[in-house]
């Protein structure tokens, strides 16, 4: 036998814990330890809720696998066509991929699969509940996020027209 067929990752050690009760005599409750679910174990159950195809549960899993610790796709997609041609014999194209990271992107938590930081920015208002001022903070960071991420203020300002209290909006 080897190891893997003692523990199961149902497993969870249980401790017992010694407390006193009002009459001095000890009682017994019992305390579960649970492991945190990671980002990557929480994206691969969210991936099974979807009705992918063989083909795109892989290239799903392959994309969620790389991933960093913030849940940012670092590598550039035709990397990942490459890799997957390699490792996995399966030819991708990039929009194959897009379709598949996309699908990735709307999964939790918001901003996930984005590959910097304004595209997960992005990710994250496109989830908010539409207005006037989700749509002012899209428009912002798709056309001045270099001036925002710099907090270059007053060229938006003037570069849009806007208030400081609206400009002070998106910023919140």
């Amino acid at each position: 036998m080897i190891l893997g067929d003692y523990f199961s990752e149902d497993d969870v050690p249980d401790f017992r814990i010694r407390q006193s009760t009002p009459k001095g005599e000890p009682s017994y409750i019992e305390v579960s330890v649970s492991e945190e679910t990671s980002l990557n174990e929480s994206l691969l159950e969210q991936l099974r809720l979807h009705n992918f195809d063989s083909r795109n549960e892989i290239i799903a899993e392959y994309i969620i696998g790389n991933l960093d610790e913030s849940g940012y796709l670092l590598c550039d997609l035709q990397s990942v066509a490459d890799d997957l041609l390699f490792q996995q014999n399966l030819d991708v194209s990039v929009e194959e991929l897009k379709q598949v990271l996309s699908i990735i992107q709307e999964m939790d938590p918001p901003g996930v699969g984005a590959r910097e930081l304004k595209e997960c920015l992005l990710l994250q208002l496109k989830r908010m509940t539409p207005g006037p001022s989700v749509t002012l903070a899209m428009n912002v960071l798709e056309n001045y996020f270099e001036e925002f991420s710099r907090k270059h203020y007053d060229k938006i300002l003037r570069a849009m027209n806007i208030s400081p209290d609206d400009l002070r909006g998106v910023i919140d």
